[in-house]
């Protein structure tokens, strides 16, 4: 065993190496993980779904990372040479791809368990940018993803680690790996703690957000790198991203709401002696259902989304098991707060018991 033999391997095993490239890449994963599954458990979900969800996506989006770089890089060499497509700790994952194989498969995934696209992208894509802070790290162990020549002096402020990196070929480089994973950091931090606090978050618009931000980064950043994949003339990375930027705008204007299917919110109850008049003008504004079997066996039979719902009981047990289940998240479309809960009040003095329900804001 040979514990760090060179830069960018941890450890070597004779033939066998274990590669920096792979450690740090696999830690951005994981924090990302770390951060979505704070997120998702505060909307109700079991903490399986989220595993599946990112072990499966994770894997997909690594996959298509790395196709994209071979395609747009040089397509003959890895075409004649798939052996290479392998050698993924040399080297060569284009986020950008990864995230859109990854947002392909998890729009098929989450459809297939009944969970709402856009609050799992609400969830997870802010922390992101926390995956490519963290990653971008990963190029400046494998010399890579950087930017042209620039003086000595320019590195006097730095660290002597990074400017003895970004010593390469006999020259000294822009670190335009450096100047992505700042930008994202950054980001980050103004989503979370600036966006989110301080101005009214739709459904999406978080998704929205690392859209926009990671857009704009990356074209700026791309602007000076010099080993940027190419679509003709024109840098493939900044055209994503200018893609992505597009999409965030039409987003936020609303555009993207007009193609996707609005139904009235269901209203679950498993009470006891409900009027029938109160019932029928609840059926105006909401799918009211009356909860005559199995928990879960309803959901599956009337294919309800886990965030379109509300559960009203006046048994502890089924609100706890419909919390586990996460059927107390309310949408976009579902009515403000207030209103769902005068809605409800006008049923409270006409049961037996007090009622209980849940109600969690996006």
């Amino acid at each position: 065993m040979n514990l760090f033999p060179d830069m960018k391997t941890v450890v070597s095993f004779g033939t066998l190496e274990i590669k920096w490239y792979a450690i740090i890449i696999l830690f951005a994963a994981i924090m990302t993980y770390y951060l979505s599954l704070q997120e998702f458990k505060k909307f109700g979900y079991e903490k399986n779904i989220m595993e599946d969800f990112f072990v499966y996506t994770f894997g997909v989006g690594l996959v298509g990372a790395r196709l994209w770089f071979c395609v747009f890089y040089d397509f003959k060499y890895y075409f004649f040479n798939p052996i290479n497509l392998l050698k993924v700790y040399e080297g060569g994952l284009a986020i950008q791809g990864g995230l859109v194989f990854g947002a392909l498969f998890a729009y098929w995934f989450l459809k297939k368990r009944n969970i709402s696209f856009l609050r799992m992208a609400d969830a997870i894509a802010p922390n992101i940018l926390i995956a490519s802070f963290i990653g971008r790290w990963a190029n400046f162990i494998n010399q890579e993803a950087f930017g042209p020549i620039v003086p000595e002096s320019f590195y006097q402020y730095f660290p002597s680690f990074i400017k003895q990196g970004m010593y390469i070929q006999g020259n000294y480089h822009l670190p335009t790996f450096f100047m992505e994973s700042m930008g994202c950091l950054i980001g980050w931090l103004l989503i979370k703690f600036v966006y989110r606090r301080f101005f009214k978050v739709k459904r999406g618009h978080l998704a929205y957000s690392y859209l926009l931000a990671y857009g704009i980064i990356r074209i700026y950043v791309e602007s000076f790198r010099t080993d940027s994949l190419y679509i003709g003339p024109l840098k493939m990375a900044q055209m994503t991203s200018l893609a992505f930027i597009i999409v965030a705008i039409l987003g936020y204007s609303g555009l993207f709401d007009r193609f996707i299917k609005k139904r009235k919110p269901y209203i679950l109850f498993k009470v006891t002696h409900m009027d029938q008049v109160v019932y029928d003008n609840l059926k105006k504004e909401y799918q009211v259902g009356i909860l005559d079997k199995d928990l879960k066996e309803y959901i599956k039979e009337h294919k309800i989304s886990h965030d379109e719902f509300i559960l009203v009981s006046d048994e502890e047990a089924l609100l706890k098991q419909g919390t586990s289940l996460g059927l107390y998240t309310v949408g976009y479309h579902v009515p403000a707060k207030n209103q769902v809960i005068n809605d409800l009040n006008k049923i409270h003095g006409i049961l037996k018991q007090n009622i209980h329900f849940t109600y969690n804001e996006v």
